[in-house]
């Protein structure tokens, strides 16, 4: 394939012609704090091609930052808050919290990051008074998570100077900057701090002034003539990159990664979690040889409402499903005959229930032709709403207990043999405490559609219910 970009006689593809300009020129990549950058190589990449890179002449874009007084009893600090509303959390530097002497409950925090990324960390919940640098009168009240970085490095511009240089900005009283990077974030959970009280803004490409009630903020280019220019560079594009690291932390992941199975991690559980293992720890017990625990129920139990009307409706879809399907209606009700067979379910009367007490499950069939045991499981739809309520949204689903597989694997070195077993319809081997039956209820009538449907209460864990899980787990360990 002939080039022809430029009169270029070579064989090779358009977008590998390098002119003249392009190998005189050395490209960069950039990064650092607001525009001002300090060069980066790539350790590792992989996927790379040619493309354009992005260099920032100018002395970088301004974020919304101000500074503003902390108090903590006679204790008052001056730092810099980041209005974000981006973020839908408060964010607070640990160590400025440690300064003040503040501490709250222990919890785990889950941040979305960018490529749908997660990143999960220990934090704790505390409580600020904050107020405007310049005008002291007006106090908020604010409530954020601890983290050990805020915003890593980035610190404010100073626009009490940079102000001067902008016709529309000439006569803002701009406040002074805290010394230090920023040390709080305020998402949009305080969403009247981020209220525009007035607004100042010049050209296209100036920056934007605004007032909020703490105090002037700016954003945008800082220099006159800001802008990204574009260059054709030799410079590749990188699909996967890692940031050169320190000594200090590549030894340290170094042996993290060395006592993976060793060194037990203690996960951090939210306060949920942690509440509905209290819960189910304190009600265990024994009866008749078997573990019996109540559910973990949530505050809102008493907000539900009796759905029976939703239960007989998809009661009657279900048996149109298993009428037209005669192998899977005769499965089906074998598996419920076998349950009330095994003390699974008891029937009962609506009168002995109490209609304001009851909740009742739909229910559905689950089919795996290929399995050599269980073909058929009925699972119950613990998830289905009724007044925008459903049963799951009152039970605490409880912390992850199940081993990770990689320290199963791991296991399987420690000796020669390795043994397995399985617990038979490992849920209903658990029963549930008798002042939560009703509210695991169900309706069935062995397909006779002649009659009214009966009620069955379940004795034991429900397939379906979000606690199955980690009840069953506790109780086995």
């Amino acid at each position: 394939m002939r080039c022809d970009i430029g009169g270029c006689c070579s064989d090779h593809n358009r977008l590998l012609h390098r002119s003249k300009e392009n190998d005189s020129e050395q490209g960069q990549i950039r990064e650092g704090e607001q525009g001002s950058s300090q060069p980066s190589e790539p350790r590792e990449s992989e996927g790379q091609s040619r493309g354009r890179n992005f260099l920032n002449k100018g002395q970088g874009l301004a974020l919304r930052i101000v500074p503003v007084m902390v108090r903590q009893g006679t204790k008052e600090i001056k730092i810099n808050a980041l209005l974000d509303d981006g973020s839908e959390q408060t964010y607070i530097d640990s160590g400025l919290a440690a300064e003040l002497g503040l501490s709250g409950t222990q919890g785990e925090v889950c941040v979305g990051l960018l490529n749908g990324l997660e990143k999960r960390f220990a934090s704790s919940e505390i409580e600020l008074e904050i107020s405007n640098v310049i005008d002291s009168r007006k106090k908020y009240k604010i409530r954020g998570m601890t983290i050990d970085q805020v915003c890593g490095d980035l610190k404010p511009k100073q626009w009490p100077r940079i102000s001067k240089d902008w016709d529309h900005l000439k006569d803002i009283n701009f406040p002074v900057p805290a010394d230090g990077p920023v040390a709080l974030l305020i998402g949009v959970d305080h969403v009247d701090l981020h209220r525009a009280l007035e607004e100042r803004a010049g050209g296209v490409g100036e920056p934007v002034a605004r007032k909020t009630p703490l105090g002037w903020t700016c954003v945008g280019p800082t220099t006159k003539g800001h802008r990204f220019l574009t260059y054709h560079t030799k410079q590749v594009k990188t699909f996967k990159c890692q940031i050169v690291e320190s000594v200090d932390d590549t030894i340290k992941k170094f042996w993290e990664i060395d006592s993976m199975g060793i060194k037990e991690e203690n996960v951090p559980q939210t306060n949920e979690e942690r509440r509905a293992l209290e819960l189910v720890k304190e009600s265990l017990k024994t009866v008749d040889g078997r573990y019996e625990v109540k559910i973990p129920w949530s505050g809102n139990k008493d907000e539900m409402s009796n759905n029976k009307i939703i239960a007989e409706r998809r009661l009657h879809n279900l048996e149109k499903k298993l009428t037209s399907d005669k192998c899977l209606g005769e499965e089906y009700c074998k598996v419920i005959n076998d349950y009330e067979e095994k003390g699974y379910i008891k029937k009962v009367n609506e009168s002995d229930k109490g209609l304001e007490r009851a909740w009742y499950l739909p229910h559905f069939a689950v089919v795996k032709p290929d399995r050599e045991t269980t073909k058929v499981r009925i699972v119950y739809d613990a998830s289905a709403k009724y007044n925008g309520l459903s049963l799951n949204d009152v039970i605490l689903n409880g912390p992850k207990l199940q081993t990770d597989l990689f320290d199963v694997l791991l296991n399987f070195r420690r000796n020669k043999i390795a043994l397995m077993c399985d617990i038979s319809k490992m849920y209903m081997q658990v029963a549930i405490d008798k002042d939560d039956r009703g509210m695991l209820s169900f309706l069935w009538r062995d397909l006779d559609q002649n009659r009214a449907p009966d009620i069955y209460e379940f004795q034991r864990l429900a397939f379906g219910l979000n606690a199955a899980p980690f009840i069953s787990q506790l109780v086995a360990k």
